[in-house]
């Protein structure tokens, strides 16, 4: 009897054994969890504080480090304390003239486009000698180069003007709907740094029209708004129309009751307004339409079935000229003209090409003379 209650209790013992390391190993286990939920805690709490400390901060980021402003930086923070001058707008005949769509913040984009036309060599430096370049505004929202693309294109103006070429920028409904405060389309909206210009420390944060909006919008409303030193530097290099000999270059419309206030007229309103001196808080109905009316965009086939031709006639015998360009609406199936070749319609989407690489187009007139060029691998080497 004992030597069976002796073995029963080494059994029992063994199994009590073998259950107290089991319970160690869970509880271990269990320990091991704990730990690592506790430090992805902390990741996450350093994270939030970082991100809080952003947010609250007054200063901005700086330009990424692909970008080298040199000028173009002097020249994007000079304006926040030199009174903007208006944009000129009528400028001579030259041999060439090359018209580039809507960016809407893709730096692979308007790279491309550059490409295309032959405007810069492989160091991303000027090379169109005198040609002069109309970038048809819609430099902001839905991509996420915004500065990078402004900065760009201020260095190229810089370095064209110093051998007797030009780069000029229209504004954009896109630029204008920025400068009103409506964010809609931005990149900050979904969190993207972006909401941070890099307009060094003269952002105005404390302004009554910036402290309305969220926090992580406040540095692009202050940079923005107008009078803000982005509005400055707009109002200052982005007219709503410009004239190069014959060819007439708008964002997106141009009828004759703009035609009847003249083309001065348009140019100081979107000066006024953006640079912070004008006694409206907004733009007029007519330079909306000018800047977001479809008319122009609209499908061949649509165009011909209507009095749109007639209209761009009335328009271009008014003003004396040969052509009228506009963006705006993206052409999917390819950069194109209507009406005789008066009415070019140049927005080939570029965004959307150098997100899906595809080919790049855009419009150049030499000495007159119209044609569209193409560029099938502007983002990369032809596969093999």
């Amino acid at each position: 009897f004992f030597a069976s209650l002796q073995s029963r209790q080494r059994l029992l013992g063994e199994r009590l054994l073998e259950d107290i390391e089991e319970c160690m190993k869970i509880n271990c286990l269990f320990s091991r969890i704990v730990v690592l939920a506790a430090m992805a805690a902390l990741v996450v709490f350093a994270f939030v504080l970082l991100r809080l400390k952003e947010q609250t901060s007054a200063l901005v980021v700086v330009a990424p480090k692909e970008i080298h402003p040199v000028g173009a930086k002097a020249a994007l923070i000079s304006v926040q304390t030199e009174a903007p001058t208006s944009a000129p707008h009528v400028y001579p005949a030259v041999g060439r003239v090359v018209a580039i769509g809507d960016i809407h913040g893709s730096m692979k984009g308007l790279r491309g486009a550059f490409r295309a036309a032959r405007l810069m060599d492989e160091h991303e430096k000027w090379a169109g000698g005198k040609t002069v370049v109309v970038q048809m505004g819609d430099i902001l929202d839905r991509g996420r180069s915004e500065l990078e693309a402004i900065t760009f294109l201020e260095r190229m103006r810089e370095e064209a003007a110093a051998v007797g070429g030009a780069v000029h920028t229209l504004l954009g409904n896109h630029d204008a709907l920025t400068v009103s405060g409506i964010f809609t389309y931005a990149p900050n909206v979904s969190g993207f740094l972006s909401d941070r210009f890099a307009f060094g420390e003269a952002l105005d944060l404390k302004r009554d029209a910036v402290a309305r909006f969220p926090r992580r919008q406040r540095n692009r409303a202050a940079a923005f708004l107008p009078g803000g030193p982005a509005a400055k530097l707009f109002a200052s290099t982005r007219p709503a129309a410009v004239r190069v000999g014959g060819l007439v270059f708008v964002h997106a419309f141009l009828g004759m009751e703009h035609v009847d206030r003249g083309l001065d007229s348009l140019n100081n309103e979107v000066h006024a307004w953006m640079s912070g001196t004008s006694k409206s808080n907004k733009l007029s109905e007519a330079m909306w339409s000018l800047l977001q009316d479809r008319d122009y965009g609209k499908a061949a086939s649509a165009i011909r079935h209507s009095t749109i031709c007639d209209q761009v006639t009335q328009v271009l015998s008014a003003l004396k000229a040969t052509a009228l360009v506009v963006g705006h609406t993206p052409q999917w199936t390819g950069l194109n003209s209507v009406c005789n070749e008066t009415l070019w319609r140049v927005d080939a989407g570029l965004s959307v090409s150098a997100s899906l690489e595809r080919p790049v187009q855009v419009v150049e007139w030499v000495n007159g003379t119209p044609r569209i060029l193409q560029l099938d691998f502007p983002f990369g080497e032809k596969p093999q």
